[in-house]
Parts: structure tokens; sequence; C-alpha cells
């Protein structure tokens, strides 16, 4: 019989090891790399044009810690800090490299609309790689900033950061990415890019951690309405990574908003937070799978387990930051029944907007009616991920339930369509549409 629990235990062990990680824990120790590679590109449409010896000779005079070398190449490194220049100006590949106008309203930051238009009047391109010991890492990037904003001074160019793929105007750049301190607020010099998988769900990964020698960072099958909470986990996890730069326990990294030395991050952190955030919590992280469009970089995942992966998420957002689900105790009179039908004479127009596919960064949420066996009752929210047929949807419930037992937050949810109490269609541009009860639920509310 001992035995046999003894198998029993080891099978479960196992078990639940493959449920939640199907790949490798990241190990123990240091994260970062020996060596840092740091690339910025020039877009110059000026007429006054670069060449490798005008700037070998800013550098000798104004820059003398730079070291400049014909190649990236690690025989270099020592204790120095080096540059490898190169210039293209065939016109047939500049052009192969400007970005599009829709790319670049997303991709850019401080460009006006002249500046966007006028890159294809780019006549260089420029492009630097910084490379130097990690222990050099602050002193390396505040002599990198303050080259480039020499020698751009008074002259028409927009600056793209090859790492985070976002194209910069020089001024808002300097802003930006200016060292006062080595205590770095890291998300100013990463971007998160968040697209929806086939699958329905979405996948988030950040672009830039390489620019610090540390390994990007991704999560898989997400909401795609908890961007925010996303992108808030991924900054305090990045930010962790770089002021920690190793792991301290097999496959897991500990967060706290209260100790990470960011100032500015943490007070960012903490303006979107409730009052019943525990502030920390425990992730697991595991080495991730590279896709297509991903960085050429290291990649590890913020991982959950395969089974109710959303539900163990929105755990992990409600330790760190907290809800504020509303909680109204009504009951529905005429006037709201009145309303709820026209919201619900509004599901065939939903239903050919959502089978012809939503904008990127919009959602459909849909309230229905939850009950348990004991006769209790809530509405709560749920996104819609999956829509065939016109009578049943299937989504992921929002609302962290606050009598029912039966249902938790994150949870996949299955419905009949024609059940659904009122509905918000959120628009790329903020906006939304629906939600009409909203303002009679308030009026009626059981004080």
């Amino acid at each position: 019989m001992t035995r046999l629990k003894t198998f029993i235990t080891i099978l479960i062990i196992i078990l639940n090891s493959n449920i939640f990680y199907s790949q490798n824990k990241v190990a123990v120790g240091n994260l970062q790399d020996d060596v840092v590679l740091f690339q910025l590109g020039i877009m110059n449409q000026d007429s006054n044009k670069y060449s490798i010896q005008g700037l070998k000779e800013v550098i000798e005079k104004d820059f003398s810690e730079l070291k400049v070398r014909d190649s990236i190449a690690l025989r270099y490194i020592n204790d120095n800090i080096n540059i490898f220049i190169s210039i293209n100006e065939d016109t047939k590949v500049i052009k192969e490299n400007l970005p599009n106008q829709e790319y670049l309203k997303y991709s850019s930051e401080g460009l006006s609309d002249i500046q966007k238009n006028e890159l294809n009047k780019t006549n260089q391109i420029i492009l630097f790689n910084f490379y130097f010991p990690k222990e050099k890492l602050y002193k390396s990037y505040q002599i990198a900033n303050e080259f480039i904003d020499k020698i751009t001074l008074n002259r028409n160019v927009v600056l793209y950061d090859l790492e985070t793929r976002l194209y910069y105007d020089k001024n808002f750049w300097k802003q930006k990415t200016a060292l006062k301190s080595e205590i770095i607020n890291i998300i100013k010099h990463i971007n998160i890019h968040v697209y929806q998988n086939e699958n329905e769900f979405c996948r988030a990964i950040t672009l830039g951690m390489h620019k610090f020698g540390l390994p990007d960072i991704c999560i898989n099958n997400i909401s795609c309405s908890q961007i925010e909470s996303v992108e808030n986990l991924i900054n305090l996890t990045a930010q962790t990574l770089y002021e920690k730069k190793e792991i301290e326990k097999n496959g897991q990294l500990e967060l706290d908003i209260d100790i990470i030395n960011s100032v500015e991050l943490k007070e960012s952190l903490l303006s979107f937070i409730y009052e019943n955030a525990e502030k920390k919590a425990v992730i697991d992280i595991v080495e991730g799978k590279l896709e297509e469009g991903d960085p050429d970089n290291r990649l590890i995942e913020i991982s959950f387990p395969k089974i109710d992966t959303q539900i163990f998420q929105k755990k992990i957002f409600t330790k760190l930051f907290g809800f504020n689900d509303n909680i109204q105790f009504v009951k529905h009179n005429e006037l709201i029944k009145k309303e709820s039908q026209k919201a619900k004479d509004k599901l065939p127009e939903l239903y050919k907007k959502f089978k012809q596919g939503l904008p990127t960064n919009s959602s459909l949420h849909m309230k229905f009616q939850f009950t348990d066996d004991q006769g209790n009752s809530e509405y709560m929210w749920v996104e819609i991920i999956k829509w065939e047929k016109l009578d049943a949807i299937t989504g992921i419930l929002n609302n962290t339930p606050y009598v029912l037992k039966n249902v938790k937050a994150g949870q996949k949810i299955t419905k009949k369509s024609n059940e659904m109490f009122d509905y918000i269609l959120y628009n790329p541009d903020g906006t939304q549409e629906g939600n009409e009860t909203e303002k009679l639920l308030e009026k009626y509310k059981i004080k």
C-alpha cells in the first residue's frame, strides 16, 4: 500500500508539472549578458550628409571614451565602450527599409505628420552599434545619448531604435532617454507588442530588453481586454529583472511594487492599484518559445497552468493590483427590462461586426445572469472570444463574483446570446457603445 501511495504521489507531481510547465523553468543564477549591444539608426533627410570620417572626428574630439571599431567583435571588449558605424546610401535599400504611414501610427513617438511624410526623403541610413561590458552599461548609455544629441543638432533626421522598432523625433528621444541616475525606469526603453492569436486570445511580448543584456518577456493566451493589467505586470517584471539581474529561485520570480528602486515606475504602478491590492506576488517563469516576428534575443515566458489559464492570470492581476467590481443590488423594473430588450435587438448587428473581425484594440463584452444551486444570482460581464453561431457565444468572465462560488473571474463561459442583459463594445479610440442600462441600474439600486 505504501508503494502504491508513493507511486500515486509521484504520478500526481509529474502530471501537475506537465500542467504547469511545457517548457524548461528558468534556472537560478545571473540573467544578464556579459556584453551588451545597443543599435540605433538615423534616417537622414538633411542635405548635409554624414560621413564615417566626419563622425570619427567628432568622437576623437569630444568622446574619447568611445572606441571606433571596424566590426562588432568580442576581442575589442576589455573595459571599452565600443562603436561600429555603417552608412547606407543605396536608394533601393533605403526604400525597402522605410516604414509605411500605417506602421508609423502605432510605432512612432514624438513625430509630427510632416516628419512622418518626409521620411520618404531619406537619403542616408546611418547605423550605430554600441557594445560594451555590462559593468559599463550606465556610463555607455550616457555617452551614447550625448553623442547622438551632438551629431543630430540642427539636422533634419528621425531616429530608429532597432530593438523596440520605434521611430523617434530626436528631441523626444533626448527627453525620454535622458539618464539622471543609475536607477533607470526601464519602461522608457522598451516597447510592449500585443496582438491577437488565432486561438481568440492575445499574446504580449517586450521589445528592447536586449539593450540591457536581458531576455525579453512574453505572456501567452491572455484575455484581450486585460491589456492594461498585462502591461503593468510585464513592466513590473521587466524592472524587477533589470534591478535584480538574476533569478533567486528555480522557475520563480518574486515581484513587489513597494521595493522597486525606480520611484517613477513605482508611482505609475501605484496609480493603477485598488485598496485591496497586496502589491506583491510570485510568478512562474519558463524559457519562452520564439515565434515569427519576435526579437532576436533570449526569451522568458511568464507562465500559467494550461488548464484555466485565464483564471490564474486574473488571480495574479488581483493579487498585485486589486480589483474594484461595482456591486449593485437592483430589482429589474419594466424600464430596465425595456432597455435590456433594446440591447438584445442589437444582437444581429453585433454578430455581424464580430464575424467580420473587430479592429485591433477593441473588444465586445456582454452581461449575463449567473446562478447557483441555492438560487443566488449575479449579473456579470463576459468578454466574447468566440461567436460562431448567432445563438451561442464563448467568453471569459471579467468580474470577480461577490456571492457565487460556482464561477471564477477568468473562467471560460458558454452562454446563449439571447440571454444577454446588455453589451459594451469598446472601440480602438477609447470610446464605447452600449451599456445603456447602467444609468437606470444606478437610479434604481437598493440603498
